[in-house]
């Protein structure tokens, strides 16, 4: 629970990143790509967890 948790803080602070990038005060090159990176290791780690606990 705690690992989700962390995840969705950082997952809350990429999307403002991306929010200022956005706004054109930070480059885009910088944070979208960041912004997707963690959505997919959000996923990926969210999916593993379930499929240990099926086993």
């Amino acid at each position: 629970m705690l690992i989700v948790l962390g995840w969705l803080l950082l997952l809350i602070g990429a999307f403002l990143v991306n929010i200022l990038g956005m706004m054109e005060l930070l480059p885009r090159f910088f944070t979208f790509p960041l912004f997707f990176t963690v959505i997919f290791i959000f996923i990926y780690t969210v999916s593993q967890k379930n499929s240990i606990r099926r086993r």
